[in-house]
């Protein structure tokens, strides 16, 4: 990924009560422009050249980097503060992989059986005169 290039400020009043910030930059060969305006005392809007690409480059592509970085097998869970939506969860996982709810399911289902034959071991050595 090369350094941003092409940073270009432009205030839009007088007062410098808005601001506009465009910025372009490469990923691996792709030519990236997004811009950020900024009004005082209102939320920033973003605007993005290509917004699905921006997404990949921006957000997917770091997980997939970090996910193989740490030696990840089926999935990545980051989670995330955000002062307008509150908690986030962001997952990366392997088309082919089993989800973390797949994964609980299982675990609860054997978890289950497991406490089921503990059950009738334990009704069994009743029967036979034992204490469980």
């Amino acid at each position: 990924m090369s350094e941003p290039q092409g940073l270009e400020i432009k205030t839009t009043d007088p007062i410098t009560t808005k601001m506009e910030v465009s910025q372009e930059w490469e990923i691996e060969g792709r030519k990236m422009m997004a811009t950020v305006r900024q009004e005082l005392g209102k939320p920033w809007e973003m605007e993005v050249k290509d917004p699905e690409r921006f997404f990949i480059d921006t957000v997917a592509y770091p997980m997939v980097l970090f996910f193989k970085e740490i030696g990840g097998t089926n999935y990545l869970e980051m989670q995330v503060e955000t002062d307008e939506l509150g908690p986030l969860v962001l997952s990366i996982q392997k088309k082919w992989g089993k989800t973390p709810h797949e994964l609980r399911k299982e675990a609860e289902a054997e978890r289950d059986k497991a406490l089921a034959e503990v059950k009738r071991l334990n009704e069994r050595l009743k029967k036979k005169g034992g204490t469980p």
